[in-house]
């Protein structure tokens, strides 16, 4: 395997870094002020945990993140991650992740820029990606009716090409796969995604992505059909 892209590194004061994709050299650390968007900005809300914005660039339609814990840590400490290193932040391993999967041709949003806040042993930190035009949620298409079964099947066989490729999305749920107007799936927030050695495909950790799709399903009250689920995980498994 080819080394891994990185991101463009620019430091614009002490203890904060933007990481820039090639094609963003214009991006900078005001992008991710709310104020430098004079209330252009849209809140993206579709019962995940921190809902992004959508913000109107020169650069096109973009998706900013900020970066949030979740669970009991997120009570304490909120959007604060303990420094160890600017490669070994969030941001930083999302970034190089997503121009990974960007290279292999797999369908998730095209990275942008990063930001990086230092302060003592903690830093805080935002993600900008392209936003799919047109797209929904998962969730968001079954509630408002069932999808096809050969549509299953492709989200299986999607799931299985980035399996394949040894990454293991960490929050595999039916809000971070987009549908856009055309049927295609996209995947999104590969945030402390992990790389495997080998494929997935009959391994356990796939397996266990798959049952945390199913948990996200059922948790929101939206369990698909025997019979869809059955198509994707035919999907999954391949011909």
């Amino acid at each position: 395997m080819s080394a891994d892209p990185e991101p463009l590194i620019r430091q614009t004061a002490e203890g904060q870094w933007l990481l820039l994709a090639p094609s963003a050299p214009m991006v900078t650390a005001d992008w991710f002020q709310r104020d430098h968007w004079a209330g252009t900005a849209r809140e993206l809300s579709d019962g995940g945990r921190a809902a992004p914005w959508l913000l109107q660039t020169e650069l096109g339609a973009l998706v900013w993140r900020h970066y949030r814990r979740g669970g009991l840590l997120g009570r304490w400490l909120d959007d604060r991650y303990l420094w160890n290193g600017l490669r070994r932040s969030r941001p930083w391993q999302e970034f190089v992740c997503l121009q990974r999967l960007q290279q292999a041709g797999m369908p998730v949003p095209p990275i942008i820029a990063a930001q990086v806040q230092r302060s003592g042993r903690w830093y805080r930190a935002d993600l900008l990606t392209g936003w799919i035009e047109g797209s929904r949620s998962l969730a968001s298409h079954l509630r408002s009716g069932s999808l096809p079964t050969a549509q299953w099947r492709a989200l299986g066989a999607l799931i299985a090409r980035l399996h394949e490729r040894g990454c293991e999305h960490a929050d595999l749920n039916a809000h971070n796969i987009l549908l856009d107007e055309c049927g295609r799936f996209w995947l999104i927030d590969f945030d402390r995604a992990r790389w495997r050695e080998s494929s997935a495909r009959g391994r356990s950790w796939g397996q266990a992505n798959l049952a945390r799709l199913q948990r996200s399903l059922s948790k929101l009250q939206l369990t698909p059909a025997a019979d869809d689920w059955a198509a994707l995980q035919q999907g999954y498994a391949g011909p």
